[in-house]
């Protein structure tokens, strides 16, 4: 269960979030899960006893990850105690599940290209330098999570770093969130450019794949986020932005989501690797 289930789920409505309006694109996904559904029929019948004998033998050896869920300062915290060789691994979910479809596209563009815009301290070429140099990692992408056959939108904001260098990875993490400058649309448009090339390669070397993507976002909430947020709508929208020069509303949308969304109250927290409840408060107190 993701998140571990730790998550508090919001009602959502298991419904279409848009409608196709290509009667050739439906018959062609209608007989693509037909075909998969046959072939995954006669898999099962075929491999059902080997599975069964394997089965042991694949488990015996699996052991569950510790898992402990407290609350720091009113943040439920997810902590997973386990030997990592002096590197702490840190998530942080943003609970942004009432996003309208227009945000939702603003937050995905946002993840892919925020590293391109300064912060208030340092031009944007020093601080990915900077988080090379005390970090192994530091990013941040929109996950849609299912848990009970139910949808939400995190934006999670993953970083990895060694023990020593725990001080500078928060003044990094507050940096990198909320003093972030989005400014210049000539930049956000270079960057778009790069990103619908990119989705358009990936679908016309992928299509079967996409078009099932589509066509299953079309009856279920988990699959329609996750088209919103990597999909062909999502492309197609950055698509239709950049056509019309709206880079500026981008820019707007992406202040407004770190400013209003990226907030404590929103914040779930996981740590993996040997709990630190300083280093734990330091990262809720930089929210």
């Amino acid at each position: 269960m993701d998140l571990e289930g730790a998550l508090a789920l919001l009602d959502s409505r298991n419904e279409s979030i848009y409608n196709s309006s290509s009667s050739g694109l439906s018959s062609f996904v209608d007989r693509v899960y037909l075909r998969r559904e046959l072939v995954q029929v006669s898999r099962e019948e075929s491999s059902a006893a080997d599975v069964g004998e394997s089965c042991e033998d694949l488990c015996r050896d699996v052991k569950e990850t510790p898992t402990d869920i407290t609350e720091v300062d009113g943040v439920k915290v997810i902590s997973h105690p386990i030997p990592t060789g002096g590197i702490s691994y840190l998530r942080l979910f943003f609970d942004v599940s009432e996003l309208p479809e227009d945000d939702i596209t603003a937050l995905a563009v946002m993840t892919m290209c925020s590293s391109d815009f300064d912060t208030e301290s340092y031009p944007s070429g020093e601080m990915r330098n900077r988080i090379k140099a005390s970090l192994g990692s530091l990013g941040m992408a929109p996950t849609p999570v299912k848990v009970d056959g139910r949808a939400k939108l995190y934006l999670q904001l993953s970083l990895s770093t060694l023990d020593e260098n725990k001080d500078t990875t928060i003044e990094l993490l507050s940096e990198y969130l909320y003093r972030r400058k989005y400014e210049g649309e000539q930049i956000l448009k270079k960057r778009l450019l790069q990103i619908i090339s990119t989705g358009k390669d990936a679908a016309l070397s992928s299509a079967n794949s996409f078009c099932i993507a589509l066509g299953a976002a079309q009856f279920d909430a988990f699959e329609a986020l996750k088209e919103l947020t990597g999909g062909i709508t999502l492309y197609t929208r950055l698509k239709e932005i950049e056509k019309k020069n709206g880079e500026g509303r981008l820019l707007e949308g992406f202040t407004r989501i770190c400013r209003e969304l990226l907030t404590r109250s929103r914040l779930t927290v996981s740590l993996t690797g040997e709990y630190d409840g300083k280093f734990i408060k330091k990262a809720i107190e930089a929210v």
